[in-house]
């Protein structure tokens, strides 16, 4: 009897699992689609990993994969499963736009120019916003009859559309006419404030109008809206230097540096936030370390010879002063120290020069 028992309960148990496990690729997209209404895109992603495993060629599965992946400003994953989607025969309408910003985000132009064949068969809408992103790889390949061309099309179809605007925005602002730029982004962002290119825009726009208040406003929301783009970190850092927020350009710096140690740029920040604080001997080193690196600016070597300067290390100072001299006006202190520096070194048939009148 107790044998008997057993049997019944083990069959029962395999009924049961066999019940729970009746789950297929389908049901996972579908889960993923709630969670996505609930805006619980974390938990829509495992969903959506789940429904691939389960069936690589699921088209839609890879499709929502890489839109969240996109919206979270990772570029590479979402170029990878968007392409994948339009293999497998997805709506191009849906997923061929999409697959342009990624190859945007991913600094790919040469691929964007090639989904140029297919992009034209498209809807209106889709259209438009493939040749928003074709004007913008068209104006950084320095292509400016291409980008001319796309903006004509886009506004050739809709004058009114968002992604018409955004392309010509990006023209506009090629040509320095930066008013004209920043209202057509105000436009766009007042229709769709969520418009994440715009946002990036607006604050390029506010960098070259010195308004540095309004691009680290801008930069942020556009990392609120992406927050896998590790490049407008970058961006707002800057923003945050040039505004004389050396703290939170130096923070920003810090948390990068932890995971890049050599990244350029920031240690560039690092050193110009050091020199603020008259910390002379950090702002040298970091200074130091992102010209090996391979930044080379104005401003990082004037701050690499100046540190190097109240070091009394006059050969560093020589070293980096010299580069910069000649672009410097004539009452500009680099240019006493570079002459104390030949001093210091024995040039003296050069300390006339380096003096001017």
């Amino acid at each position: 009897m107790n044998f008997f028992r057993s049997i019944v309960c083990v069959c029962f148990i395999l009924a049961v699992s066999a019940c729970g496990n009746n789950e297929t690729s389908q049901s996972h997209v579908e889960q993923a689609e709630k969670l996505l209404a609930e805006k619980e895109n974390s938990s829509a992603i495992i969903a959506l990993k789940n429904a691939i495993k389960m069936d690589v060629k699921n088209a839609k599965a890879r499709f929502l994969l890489g839109r969240l992946y996109l919206e979270s400003g990772d570029g590479q994953s979402a170029e990878k499963e968007l392409e994948r989607s339009l293999q497998l025969e997805f709506d191009a309408n849906k997923a061929l736009p999409l697959l342009a910003r990624a190859y945007l985000l991913t600094e790919s132009d040469d691929d964007i120019f090639s989904l140029e064949n297919e992009a034209m068969s498209l809807t209106q809408s889709s259209k438009i916003q493939f040749l928003a992103y074709k004007t913008i790889a068209a104006l950084r390949t320095e292509n400016e009859k291409l980008a001319n061309e796309a903006v004509d099309l886009a506004q050739s179809l809709s004058q009114v559309d968002g992604y018409s605007m955004l392309a010509n925005a990006y023209l506009q602002f090629s040509k320095k006419e930066t008013a004209h730029a920043a209202a057509l982004v105000i436009r766009i962002l007042t229709v769709t404030p969520r418009n994440a290119d715009a946002l990036m825009l607006q604050g390029q726009i506010a960098i070259v109008e010195k308004n540095y208040t309004q691009a680290v406003n801008s930069f942020q929301k556009y990392l609120a809206l992406q927050p896998h783009s590790s490049k407008v970190q970058l961006f707002i850092a800057d923003a945050f230097l040039k505004n004389g927020q050396y703290i939170e350009a130096e923070a920003i710096a810090d948390n990068i540096l932890a995971k890049i140690p050599n990244q350029p740029f920031m240690l560039y920040i690092k050193a110009m936030a050091r020199f603020e604080v008259k910390d002379y001997k950090a702002a040298s080193n970091f200074s130091d370390l992102s010209l090996t690196s391979g930044f080379n600016s104005f401003s990082l070597k004037l701050v690499a010879g100046a540190s190097a300067f109240y070091l009394q290390n006059y050969e560093q100072c020589h070293l980096h002063l010299i580069d910069v001299i000649q672009y410097l006006p004539n009452d500009h202190a680099a240019r006493k120290m570079l002459a104390i520096s030949q001093l210091q070194l024995g040039l003296i048939d050069d300390i006339s020069e380096t003096l001017g009148d």
